[in-house]
């Protein structure tokens, strides 16, 4: 079985074409920016993790009202935020531990502001954890203390400019961990070192930035629970720490402290990690994953654990993978794979359900707007709107039902197909009348009314 999307028509304008950019995974949610800026969300919700202003679960990805111009999202445990283009970054659901940027212990169900002391140019998270690389390359977190000494007593609220981090390139934000690259090429980190994923030789927290000693070099870091994975020069994986649910893939559940190569993947692109599992794509454009299985999140059609990396079955043409317990991946056609909790499509109402095997996003079309109308002589009208798009590959299509505003009495509906405007015989100028327009993306439905006055044309 190969998992693959339609293309879709070299002809559509350009304008019209929306595509996924990037996707992101929490512990239960993940969600969608797209190639207009804005972004979708879709899982669980009990935090108002999704961003939609409610605390209901959502099956399919919803937009994100009024959040736009963004460049990178990022996703902790029960939150989400946003880099905007202009340096601003917005964060959603949870805030038990100051993810908003404020200690309130106030979950925001929509987009909230984060003064981060400056203007953001990169972005992480984990777990209640956020940090930003600023323009002037220091970085700002909120959320849990990190670096125990640091500026924050305990938690960071508000967002605290980070001891020892400046000159910084590029971040790896973890549940209980902080590592930085520096303009000069080091990498240190701090945080727990519970299974000695940080420093080999103890178990003792590391209070502040030091040396990350990891041999072979490493050219990329993802930071696990408790257990470390890099991507060395060579493109291998090499992983130690806790190995409970054998998320070090190194054929057993044994505690390694020494960085392991895990065996079979010797071209890796890219590593994402959730809690206790490892996801990476490779230079073929496959998925392989390994570690807990508690929802299916391996997408191996079982959810028992695994000690060893097995690709994904089905699944070619991948550009990016998000690892959680609702794991992503994103193809080069701009479709979203999602497996793991709350990913089956017969997911129905307040109940998410589990699918162990990939099942394709279906996006709902986002709002329609800028409906209008203009009659002619003949007692024909054009309708025509704007909005209710969704990211390809979907095929959104549109229906139609009209009738005068003080009549209850409604028109047949009108299969437009995917055509934004429909003519329609009987509407006069002058007077107003009510429309409903359907937009509909392989099932998924939106339904808007409309009350139009056609102008003379």
């Amino acid at each position: 079985m190969s998992l693959a999307t339609p293309a879709y028509s070299k002809g559509a304008s350009v304008a019209n074409i929306i595509t996924v950019t990037q996707v992101v995974t929490g512990d239960q949610h993940a969600c969608a920016l797209r190639s207009d800026g804005k972004v979708m969300c879709w899982g669980n919700n009990e935090r108002g993790q999704v961003g939609n202003g409610t605390l209901l679960p959502q099956i399919h990805p919803v937009l994100i009202k009024n959040l736009v111009n963004v460049t990178k999202i990022v996703a902790g445990a029960v939150h989400t935020c946003a880099l905007r283009k202009d340096g601003k970054v917005f964060c959603w659901g949870g805030n038990n531990w100051a993810q908003m940027g404020t200690y309130t212990k106030v979950d925001a169900q929509l987009p909230k502001a984060v003064a981060v002391l400056g203007r953001a140019i990169a972005i992480g998270a984990a777990g209640v954890n956020t940090c930003v690389i600023l323009t002037t390359a220091s970085v700002s977190c909120w959320g849990t203390r990190l670096i125990a000494a640091g500026p924050c007593p305990g938690i960071c609220s508000p967002p605290a400019i980070q001891q020892g981090m400046t000159k910084v390139r590029q971040i790896w934000v973890g549940r209980t961990n902080l590592c930085a690259k520096f303009i000069s090429g080091a990498i240190k980190c701090a945080g727990s070192n519970a299974f000695g994923q940080l420093q080999p030789d103890n178990n003792n927290q590391i209070l502040e930035l030091s040396a990350f000693t990891a041999r072979p070099q490493a050219k990329t870091i993802s930071l696990g629970d408790a257990d470390v994975c890099i991507v060395s020069e060579d493109n291998r994986v090499s992983c130690w720490g806790n190995n409970a649910s054998g998320q070090l893939g190194n054929g057993n559940n044994d505690t390694v402290r020494e960085p392991a190569v895990v065996p079979g993947l010797s071209a890796v692109k890219s590593l994402s990690s959730g809690s206790d599992s490892h996801c990476v794509v490779m230079t073929d454009a496959t998925v392989s994953c390994w570690g807990q299985n508690f929802f299916g999140q391996l997408g191996r059609g079982t959810q028992e654990p695994a000690v060893n990396a097995a690709p994904v079955p089905g699944l070619t043409g991948v550009t990016q993978v998000s690892a959680g317990a609702m794991t992503c991946a994103l193809q080069k056609t701009s479709a979203v794979w999602c497996w793991g909790f709350g990913s089956d499509p017969f997911s129905n109402g307040l109940t998410l359900v589990n699918s162990a095997s990939p099942v394709r996003v279906v996006f709902t079309p986002d709002p329609i707007s800028s409906v209008k109308a203009v009659a002619f002589p003949n007692k024909k009208a054009i309708i025509t709107w704007a909005g209710g798009l969704a990211p390809r590959p979907a095929v959104v299509k549109y229906s139609v039902a009209w009738r005068l505003a003080n009549s209850k009495q409604w028109s047949a509906i009108l299969n437009v197909g995917t055509t934004r405007a429909v003519t329609i015989t009987g509407m006069l100028p002058g007077k107003k009348y009510a429309v409903e327009i359907s937009a509909s993306n392989s099932g998924v439905e939106k339904t808007q009314l409309f009350y139009v006055t056609p102008t003379r044309g």
